[in-house]
Order: C-alpha cells, then structure tokens, then sequence
C-alpha cells in the first residue's frame, strides 16, 4: 500500500457506533470500543429495554459523545399515541417498510411520530446526556415527510447535527446495497441545499453492519484531506440468549466489526492515509472549521 506521506492535512474522521442500548450485549462492545479509543461517538437508542444501564455504562467514558438514534422501526414506543397506532403490529414497531408504508398510508400521523421522536430524545436529556447529534435507526429520518420535522425538533433542543445519509453509488456490492442506494436516492432527491448545511459526508452505507477492511480502503481513496467525514459502524458482541430475532442476527456482523475496529490492520490503515479521529464536540468548539463539512 502507498503510504499518504505528502498529505499537507489529514482527513477528519468521527467514528459513530450506531445501536447503543439496542442490545444489552451489543452496548458492551460499542463501551469496549469507546474505552480503546477507536470511536468518538455512539448513538442511544431511547426506547430500547437497555436503556437504564446503557447510560449507567457512560459514566466511565464521559469524553465519547452520545447522540440519539431515533428509532420507530424497532421494539416498542414509548409513546401512548404511537402505541395506539401500532395496535394492529401488537403495539410493537415492525421494521422500516411498515413503518413507511403507516405513514404514507396515513395510517400513522407524522404529529405522532414527532411527537415520538420528542419524547425519545426528553428521555436522554433527563438521563444527563448531551447530545452532540442525532441520526435514525435505519436511516428512517430520511423519508421527505420526517426530515423536515426531524430538523425543526433539533433546532427547538438546540442539537447541532443531524446525520445526512446518502448512497454509495461507487462502490458496487450485494444486492441489499443497491437496494439500499435506491431507497436512499429517491430520499435524497428532494432535499434541497440548505437542508444539508452543517451535514458530515456519511461513510458506512455502501456495507452497512458488515464493514471489511477492503471496503474501508476504498472509501479513503475517495475521501479528500482536509474534509470532516462520519464512519457509520456498528460494533459489539453477539449473545444469541439474547438476540433470538433471525433477521437482525443475520443482517448484522457486530463482533466481526469490532474486530476490525481494533484490528492493527485498522489501524495502520487509518495512519497511512493521515486520518485524525475527532468528535462532534471538536466541530461544536470550532477546532474544525465548518467549511470542511459536506458542501452545498
């Protein structure tokens, strides 16, 4: 490999670890992973059963900034309204196409899910977070009936960033990837400019929960010194007591992610392309300067 020996800045990375407090077993590898210093930041998922204990496990890291990784794709709401609205699901969130299909049938109101989305983030504020950001569980924020609500909720919590999530086009992997790209351009081609200002360049999507080293390579070559960008990952460890749901177990590879992220292999890799790990909270006291965000 071609050492990067002439690159007059590094390339800015936030390494957010998606699904904290969604399992118990996969919150205690996203805090392994916090304590070594190979991410900046975690997403909590508020309504997860975990919930307790997850932020109880953040005392001990208090320089790894937490966001909310709003969820109503998954487990139960903690709404009232929402939970009467998913009566026919058993009260319970079923995935990201019927939760997309509820809405655009009108079957769930989209006051119901801000007001959902609300509460999930009141929930952290009371536990003591500071919230550096929020994104969604499978990127559910991104549909251009939520998007504009999700951005008018975190300028009323004063929550500075909000994950842009967009396709990886030049990569080409399995055909859940390109599925993916497709549901993600058809989200994104009405955005306009100034709903992306203050976004970060997302890395992450092209091989979501089963990132490689190889894949990772790939998207240092394309990202340009200088420039601020967010690795999506989603380490932990794998309890199958505890994860019996099939299609999640299959769909993620926590443990060989977490590998990866402590692997020398990682970390040699991220040195020879000049990648400085940095934090929302470094953007938020202007030690990275905002035109190294995403342009518009």
């Amino acid at each position: 490999m071609m050492v990067n020996s002439n690159i007059a800045q590094p390339i800015f990375l936030i390494v957010n670890a998606d699904d904290y407090g969604y399992f118990e077993c996969v919150s205690k590898g996203v805090i392994e992973c916090a304590k070594r210093k190979i991410i900046s930041a975690t997403g909590l998922v508020a309504n997860g059963p975990n919930f307790t204990n997850a932020v109880k496990w953040l005392e001990d890291i208090p320089e790894l900034d937490v966001g909310v990784h709003l969820n109503i794709t998954y487990g139960a709401p903690l709404t009232l309204s929402m939970k009467k609205c998913l009566r026919s699901c058993g009260g319970v969130f079923k995935s990201a196409m019927i939760t997309a299909a509820m809405i655009y049938s009108k079957r769930i109101n989209v006051a119901i899910i801000e007001e959902e989305w609300r509460a999930q983030i009141q929930r952290c504020i009371r536990a003591g977070i500071a919230i550096k950001f929020v994104n969604s569980h499978e990127h559910i924020h991104m549909l251009p009936v939520l998007y504009d609500r999700l951005k008018s909720i975190v300028a009323a919590f004063d929550i500075p960033y909000v994950r842009y999530t967009q396709p990886e086009w030049t990569i080409s992997f399995d055909l859940n990837s390109h599925f993916r790209n497709i549901v993600l351009n058809t989200m994104v081609m009405f955005k306009d400019k100034e709903q992306v200002k203050n976004s970060i360049a997302l890395i992450g999507t092209g091989l979501s929960c089963k990132l490689n080293i190889k894949y990772i390579e790939a998207c240092l070559k394309r990202m340009r010194p200088g420039r601020v960008y967010e690795l999506m990952c989603h380490p932990g460890y794998h309890d199958s007591s505890e994860i019996k749901d099939r299609r999640i177990a299959r769909y993620h590879s926590w443990e060989n992610e977490f590998r990866l992220l402590i692997s020398p292999s990682m970390k040699r890799l991220l040195k020879d392309f000049n990648v400085k790990l940095i934090s929302y909270n470094d953007l938020a006291n202007g030690r990275i300067k905002e035109s190294m965000l995403l342009e518009n």
